[in-house]
């Protein structure tokens, strides 16, 4: 079909609010077609009204600006469009686990899976498996990595780990992470926590910091080859560590290094340390001159 005409179509559809993804269709297209298809959608976007007041919701704007923000993508430009578009047609009622597929191929794959595992507190039935499928990244990591984890013991090692992570690609490298965590549950925390940190500080490392898995020192040696946010990043950490594991006198030197670094970021470790703080420790932050005047409101 002329890709004009099938515009004309999916449009009708749209407008009775029965939009067909357009992804497979604009994918199809030659080059050619794109570019034709590309400015007839910014002739009809140019000629709709402004959506606002009683014209805000557009579902034929929506789903022009959905084709728009693919076609861009397709022609090499920026994804901004195309994410803003997938992400209303999700907040519309799309499919999550599309809406999240999405957002990791178009290049913020952190955000999609930190996403998902927050849908997950809430879902139930299918959609919560669908959504463990996502966070192992059933069905899309390579199968050189899938068979290399199944074979993985309590006694792997971070060479084994990094080979294995060669397969993967990068908007699939949290998945990845994960599922290694998974399969080396009963390997040690050293090993675990490496790494969860293969690419910064994950929720599954901040998990294992909280629950005392992980040693002060062991998280605090990360800051000795960051700079110097990152470097506060890792005390603040530590000082999370310290406090799961009672050493109130390491939860006050690491916080008052990282807030000596950067004012800002480690207030949100000074918060978390302070809501579970026991009396002694909340007294010695005090004495230490932690910025802690509000939170004790």
């Amino acid at each position: 079909m002329d890709p004009l005409d099938e515009l004309e179509e999916r449009l009708a559809e749209a407008r009775a609010r029965r939009a067909r993804d357009p992804l497979a269709w604009i994918k199809g297209l030659d080059r050619d077609a794109q570019a034709t298809l590309a400015a007839e959608v910014g002739r009809r976007i140019s000629g709709l009204p402004a959506p606002i007041g009683p014209q805000a919701d557009q579902p034929e704007r929506r789903f022009l600006d959905r084709i728009r923000g693919w076609l861009e993508v397709f022609a090499g430009g920026e994804t901004t469009r195309a994410r803003a578009a997938e992400r209303a047609a999700w907040l519309r009622g799309g499919d999550p686990l599309v809406y999240l597929d999405r957002l990791a191929k178009l290049g913020d794959p952190d955000r999609a899976f930190a996403l998902a595992r927050a849908m997950t507190e809430r879902a139930e039935g299918t959609t919560l498996d669908a959504l463990e499928d996502f966070l192992q990244g059933a069905g899309e990591l390579p199968d050189g990595f899938s068979r290399g984890v199944d074979a993985l013991d309590e006694d792997a090692e971070r060479v084994e780990v990094d080979a294995l992570m060669r397969f993967v690609p990068t908007h699939l490298r949290p998945q990845a992470i994960h599922r290694l965590l998974l399969a080396l549950r009963d390997a040690s925390p050293e090993l675990r926590f490496e790494v969860a940190c293969m690419d910064g500080p994950t929720r599954d490392a901040i998990t294992m910091v909280e629950d005392g898995e992980i040693p002060p020192e062991l998280v605090v040696a990360r800051a000795d080859h960051a700079d110097p946010r990152g470097r506060a990043l890792w005390l603040g950490l530590g000082a999370r560590a310290a406090a799961a594991r009672g050493d109130h006198l390491g939860v006050v030197r690491l916080l008052r290094d990282a807030i000596a670094i950067d004012g800002d970021d480690p207030l949100l470790d000074l918060e978390h340390v302070w809501a579970g703080a026991d009396p002694t420790l909340r007294a010695l932050m005090r004495d230490a001159g932690l910025p802690v005047g509000l939170l004790d409101e």
